[in-house]
């Protein structure tokens, strides 16, 4: 029997899917209402995750500058795909420390 996802997995797969959607979607109309159902979404996940978390502690920090770098050195991927494999690596140690903040 499959694992039951909770709110927070099961917003994060919605959210997967409207971009899914989105990639496949030529309607500049539908791509745009997607867009918006996209930000919404990522806005509800904030704040989900914002109301369970002590923001106070080290641990929520470290990981909230660890998503900071992931972000910038994202961004720089975008202007220069030399990036991506800095990207991809800063990205996976900001994730660590959230793993271990949720742990």
């Amino acid at each position: 029997m499959a694992k039951k996802k909770g709110l927070g997995q099961q917003l994060l797969d919605t959210m997967e899917d409207v971009i899914e959607l989105m990639e496949r979607t030529t309607d500049p109309i539908r791509l745009k209402e997607l867009d918006a159902l996209r930000k919404k979404i990522s806005n509800e996940a904030g704040r989900l995750i914002d109301a369970q978390l002590d923001a106070s502690t080290a641990e929520y920090k470290e990981a909230t500058a660890g998503l900071k770098q992931a972000s910038a050195a994202i961004r720089d991927a975008i202007r220069g795909l030399e990036a991506v494999k800095k990207a991809i690596e800063v990205a996976a140690q900001a994730l660590d420390l959230v793993a271990e903040l949720a742990a």
